[in-house]
């Protein structure tokens, strides 16, 4: 009698569920070994995290500089981001700006292979990048609430939005969940973070002009074309309003310090953003740069990330269709208190209204290139300063 083979590749009751773990990676846990795959993580997990990930790696990256063994849980993490960050895969246009990426299933299995000289199948393969994605983004989340309750009292209107379970807020991902947090409070957590200890944050600052090359072209068929590209250090202000300020190369250990590096393009507008004061018309380059280290960053990351979509359409989870009442923005709507906002929902509309008058984020459109931008923000992942991450 022969064996018949189950239906859709399920395993026979009868037969144990074959086991897989991405914990094989660092193998060296040496400190020097665990700093160099700290700062090599930038996973690609799916979600909404990728500011909570960068503080989450470089808190890391300072726990094992400063001689703190790392826990169990932790030594997990970095395997899960090593994971994820080794088998990404993307396509990007000639200026950096990714339009495409995932996790790619061959990669998974030649990386499980080479490091415990075992077969994977594909589908062992999505269960490590599943479980991996999934991993990440419960302990991030262990993580920022950890640092939420230090930072935030106890009533703060911020901290819900990271006290969510995922049957409330998440996305399916290789069949499993991630969690997901409004883009504009998870920005204000990432600004606290480099507050705390002063740590430096790395703009890479890329721009862009559109050139319409034949009288007929729609505004996506135009030419792109690089304008100039600087990379620029900031710290926050030691005092009570807490200000990114720029400062010198000098100032820094440009052969290695640590800290968020940041990817970030503007394009030249023919005209000032209406209402809106700023340098993205000015024409030179170098004044553009000088004058763009006048703004208030802090601000300009606020609108930034207030201009995104909150909450992905797609999102799943009993919460979904009250946040995406509560972060939605009536821009011809007018409410006097926006300029001086007393509720955390107040100062969300109003960045998001200054958002429109900068047309920082075009929605539907997956690369940004059929709307000419004053800034957006494309990547945010921990670095050094002499990483050459995203530079064209």
């Amino acid at each position: 009698m022969t064996n018949k083979k189950p239906p859709n590749g399920q395993t026979p009751k009868n037969q144990a569920k074959k086991e897989y773990s991405y914990e094989v990676i660092t193998k060296d846990t040496s400190k020097e070994a665990l700093l160099k795959f700290v700062l090599h993580c930038d996973p690609l997990v799916g979600d909404t995290q990728c500011q909570i990930r960068a503080i989450h790696l470089l808190y890391l990256y300072e726990k094992i500089s400063e001689g703190n063994s790392l826990s169990k849980d932790e030594i997990k993490y970095i395997n899960a981001c090593l994971l994820l960050t080794d088998s990404k895969i993307h396509q990007h246009n000639e200026f950096g700006q990714v339009l495409y990426e995932d996790n790619d299933l061959e990669i998974v299995i030649q990386l499980y292979k080479n490091l415990t000289k075992t077969a994977i199948t594909k589908r062992g393969a999505q269960v490590l990048i599943g479980e991996a994605r999934e991993y990440i983004s419960k302990e991030g989340q262990e993580f920022i609430n950890a640092f939420l309750e230090t930072e935030y009292p106890t009533g703060s209107q911020i901290r819900p939005f990271f006290k969510i379970s995922e049957d409330e807020l998440s996305l399916s991902s290789y069949r499993k969940h991630v969690l997901i947090y409004p883009q504009y409070a998870i920005t204000k957590v990432l600004l606290d973070f480099l507050a705390e200890k002063n740590r430096l944050i790395i703009i890479n600052l890329t721009r862009l002009q559109k050139i319409n090359q034949t009288p007929d072209a729609l505004p996506e068929n135009y030419a792109i074309q690089k304008l100039t590209q600087q990379k620029l250090y900031y710290r926050t202000a030691q005092d009570a309003s807490h200000q990114l300020i720029p400062i010198n190369d000098e100032e820094i250990n440009v052969n290695g310090e640590v800290g968020i590096i940041v990817s970030l393009y503007s394009y030249l507008l023919e005209d000032s953003a209406d209402g809106v004061d700023s340098c993205f018309s000015i024409q030179d380059n170098a004044e553009f740069i000088e004058a763009f280290k006048t703004l208030n960053l802090v601000e300009l990351f606020l609108t930034i990330f207030a201009g995104h979509i909150q909450i992905p359409s797609s999102a799943k989870g009993t919460l979904s269709n009250e946040y995406q009442e509560y972060f939605s923005v009536d821009i011809q709507e007018q409410q006097p208190n926006l300029n001086h906002p007393v509720t955390f929902q107040e100062e969300y509309k109003k960045y998001a209204k200054l958002a429109n008058q900068y047309g920082v984020f075009s929605p539907g459109n997956k690369n940004n290139l059929s709307k000419e931008v004053a800034a957006n923000i494309k990547h945010i992942c921990i670095g050094s300063t002499n990483d050459n991450k995203f530079e064209i």
